[in-house]
């Protein structure tokens, strides 16, 4: 279902017991992307080069985080998802192979039926999902939304006003 939200590729969704938060692995679909970058977040200034940015520059911009937040709450409404159901925290998987895929049977991320092999991937993001969960704030009011970008680990957070 939420692997349906628009320039979503793949999607990792992990959550526990110890836990009430979800949090999710996102493979872009790098190609829309890079259309939707160039039309709404690439910088206007003067220091941009001319070529098509990385994937993993386009996911460490905020800009792209907030439309991938956006993406996933839309899809997970119009499938009829409960609030509890919706990760709250985002990562982004960057390393790509030339399917537009990051999580493939050569490195383990799927199975030979194509399924997502959960406990190999939880323990790949052990890493990522243990410092999303160590930088979410206690919820007050609003949302709060806390991500990383996988491929240089930088971390940002941010809080939205309801």
């Amino acid at each position: 279902m939420l692997a349906g939200a628009k320039r979503v590729r793949q999607i990792f969704v992990h959550g526990d017991e110890s836990h009430s938060s979800l949090v999710a692995v996102i493979v872009p679909d790098v190609e829309a992307l890079s259309a939707w970058y160039e039309s709404h977040a690439k910088s206007a200034s003067p220091s941009s080069s001319s070529t098509t940015p990385t994937a993993a520059e386009m996911c460490g911009d905020p800009k792209v985080h907030a439309m991938f937040e956006k993406a996933i709450r839309r899809s997970a409404k119009e499938g009829g998802l409960r609030p509890w159901e919706v990760p709250k925290m985002l990562s982004f998987e960057t390393e790509i192979d030339g399917n537009g895929l990051g999580f493939t049977v050569e490195n383990g991320g799927m199975t030979t039926l194509f399924k997502l092999r959960h406990p190999h991937l939880s323990r790949k993001y052990s890493t990522t999902i243990k410092s999303l969960h160590a930088q979410r704030p206690q919820q007050t009011r609003g949302r709060t939304s806390v991500y990383t970008h996988e491929a240089n680990n930088a971390t940002t957070s941010r809080a939205k006003a309801a």
